[in-house]
């Protein structure tokens, strides 16, 4: 059985070179907030095997606006190393002993171009949204800022923690 469940979510996507810590001081810094690493990453179960992806994961509550932000790094990097029978079928003259591949893996999938997600709780003016748009885009470091509608997401799920 399928549920459907539509949250109050604002999730702006972030587009940048900066690590997350980085990205959280100069959001802190910026717009006024305080971003704080939770020690638990979010962690997400792959649907076609039995391995676990962990994506980087700050909180900051205001208080004063009843709002809680989530800032959730977007890509996930881990090494994968053949088993031995693939090595050994794949020997040939360009092949290296030990063959270990860099696999990324997303949080949001479809999302692949972003690399943070930013996912406010419960807040409600548009021109505000729109104001901290225009001021993470004005961060030197970001490319790009944009909303993203929650209910076009296919992966929307792993935004439910």
């Amino acid at each position: 059985m399928e549920l459907d469940i539509d949250f109050e979510y604002t999730i702006i996507g972030i587009k940048t070179i900066l690590d997350d810590y980085q990205l959280a001081f100069h959001l802190n810094k910026d717009l006024k907030t305080y971003f704080v690493r939770l020690e638990n990453d979010i962690d997400v179960q792959s649907k076609s095997k039995n391995e676990l992806s962990y994506y980087s994961h700050f909180i900051y509550k205001n208080e004063e606006e009843m709002e809680e932000w989530h800032l959730i790094n977007n890509k996930y990097n881990t090494e994968n190393q053949f088993s031995e029978e693939v090595k050994e079928i794949s020997q040939d003259l360009f092949s290296q002993n030990n063959q270990v591949t860099q696999i990324t893996k997303y949080f949001i999938p479809e999302k692949k171009e972003l690399n943070y997600l930013l996912r406010i709780d419960f807040i409600e003016n548009k021109k505000r949204v729109d104001d901290l748009i225009s001021k993470i885009r004005s961060i030197p470091a970001i490319t790009t800022a944009f909303s993203i509608q929650y209910n076009t997401l296919r992966s929307k799920r792993n935004l439910i923690f």
